[in-house]
Formats: C-alpha cells, sequence, structure tokens
C-alpha cells in the first residue's frame, strides 16, 4: 500500500493542506513552523489513536487547545487516499476520512469513512460509516 493523496484539515499549522500525486520518496523543505514535522505528526497522531486509542493520541498533545488550528472553528480532519488490492491483483483507490472534534473536553469522532470503488473502471464507489 502506498499513500497517493494526504489532505489535512485543522491541524496544529495545517489549516488545510492537500498533498497530491505522492511518490515514493516525499521531501519536505521550509522556513521553521511552516508544518513539516506537522504532517509527521499527522501520520504520529493516526498511528496512535489506532493503536493505543484517540483519548491518548488527544492527551498526548495537550487536546484541542493545542491540536486545531489557532483561529479555526470546526473538526480537524484528515483524508488519505491509496491503492488496495482488490479481487483478482487489481488495486482499488481507497479513501479513509477522519473528522473530530471536541465535547465536553473530550474527543469526540464526528464522522469517519471508509470508501473504495468496486471497479477499476466505472462504478460507484462504496462507504462504509464506521
Amino acid at each position: 500500500m502506498r499513500i497517493e493523496q494526504l489532505r489535512v484539515q485543522n491541524y496544529r499549522v495545517l489549516q488545510d493542506v492537500s498533498f497530491k500525486d505522492l511518490s515514493n520518496l516525499v521531501v519536505l523543505s521550509g522556513p521553521n513552523g511552516s508544518g513539516k514535522s506537522t504532517v509527521i505528526d499527522v501520520f504520529a497522531f493516526l498511528h496512535e489513536s489506532f493503536t493505543t486509542g484517540l483519548r491518548g493520541a488527544w492527551d498526548a498533545r495537550n487536546r484541542m487547545r493545542s491540536i486545531r488550528s489557532r483561529g479555526c472553528t470546526g473538526p480537524v480532519c484528515f483524508e488519505l487516499k491509496y491503492r488496495a488490492e482488490g479481487a483478482h491483483g487489481k488495486k482499488r483507490l481507497v479513501t479513509y476520512r477522519l473528522e473530530i472534534e471536541e465535547k465536553r473536553l473530550l474527543p469526540v469522532v464526528r464522522r469517519e469513512t471508509l470508501q473504495w470503488t468496486t471497479s477499476p473502471v466505472q462504478g460507484r464507489p462504496r462507504t462504509k460509516m464506521c
């Protein structure tokens, strides 16, 4: 599996950032404070959320006041697009989206979806609400 696209909204300094057509090697460069380390932390946050739970990843980053981009409202959103092997070894586009918000000082999954195509050429994508 290789990630082809990443979109991040309202996560620390990344108010609305998309990386498209990602290759096997990605180099991030920019001035201090521009979000290079935050891009890496997106993957660390997701990994911790899946392995140890959302609350642990949330608390480790000082909750919403440190996670959500300053001056922004709305949920923190992550969207990953990748190709996964389907039937007969054909690669299908899969989109995973996670939206997180805070209620009563606790993290809440506002929406989580997994969407994939059923045909390599055409056909409506299928969506599973997680």
